[in-house]
């Protein structure tokens, strides 16, 4: 019955080491990476560094606990393929808000991390504030925050320089990670220099966004949420324009009058989303 079960699997560990699985993870991957160091090189099964494979899964307790024991062994050493090991933990977050989730994320803040590497591969330029702000995990911002608040308004190196609070505006997905940029200090009145994605993933190349406040984003995606703290509680100038000379208001209207009730589909929405972008750039 055992054999049966997935390897994988936490309850088959749990069937086979009792309470003592933790404490058997523990053991057998020190004593692993003790005779064999070059665990996750490039002749093993595992390319890269292991613990960023666990970091960017996060699916069980037990992968939280194999992660305890790499950092244990020294694994934590970052060798920064493409973003670090701290950004791959974000990642393994999927946005969540509960501590519980981000546990991995929060651990790799406390081991000695330069919090400003940016990534060179995916999402290139992005800093670790700018993952957990786009992704609205709230847990591990306050904390980034706790140790680097300077790091509020660094922009990312990327044609857009977006702010963690562009990016935050953007998502639409918390609410709660708009007011912790905006109650740490982030500039709300800061303009982005070229947005070049939509909600929906489509790719804007003439860069004509080139100067838009955050409440410009957060009124493209008509995220009232969002809108209303930036106006309400942090007075943002809802008479600010694009250099197109498109409020947020215009940007609204054009975006909701666009959207007919006829309309039904993701390729439908797609195409209203296009169109109503046009319409809200080219507004006087």
């Amino acid at each position: 019955m055992l054999l049966a079960l997935n390897s994988s699997n936490p309850f088959r560990r749990l069937l086979l080491h009792g309470k003592n699985y933790v404490s058997e993870i523990e053991r057998t991957i020190t004593l692993l990476t003790s005779t064999y160091s070059s665990v996750g090189a490039g002749n093993s099964l595992i390319k890269g560094n292991p613990l960023r494979n666990i970091l960017i899964h996060n699916f069980s307790d037990s992968d939280y606990y194999i992660a305890k024991a790499l950092v244990a062994v020294g694994t934590y050493k970052d060798d920064n393929e493409g973003w670090t090991l701290l950004q791959s933990a974000i990642l393994g977050c999927r946005g969540s808000p509960l501590s519980s989730v981000c546990r991995m994320a929060l651990d790799m803040i406390d081991i000695s991390q330069d919090f400003r590497l940016r990534s060179t591969d995916y999402k290139k330029g992005w800093m670790a504030l700018h993952w957990v702000a786009a992704g609205g995990t709230v847990p591990v911002a306050k904390m980034l925050l706790q140790i680097d608040l300077d790091s509020i308004n660094v922009r990312t190196q990327e044609e857009e320089e977006r702010t963690p609070l562009h990016l935050a505006a953007e998502a639409g997905k918390s609410i709660a990670m708009v007011k912790l940029l905006l109650d740490r200090g982030a500039d709300a009145s800061l303009t982005t220099s070229g947005l070049k994605l939509t909600p929906l993933g489509t790719f804007i190349s003439n860069g004509r966004t080139r100067g838009w406040t955050p409440l410009h984003l957060a009124s493209y995606f008509i995220d009232y949420t969002t809108i209303r703290v930036l106006v309400e509680e942090m007075n943002a100038d809802v008479r600010a324009q694009t250099p197109n000379n498109a409020t947020a208001f215009d940007i609204v209207m054009e975006r909701a009058r666009r959207f007919p009730d006829s309309l039904r589909g993701a390729d439908s929405f797609a195409r209203w989303s296009r169109q109503a972008y046009r319409s809200a750039l080219s507004c006087n």
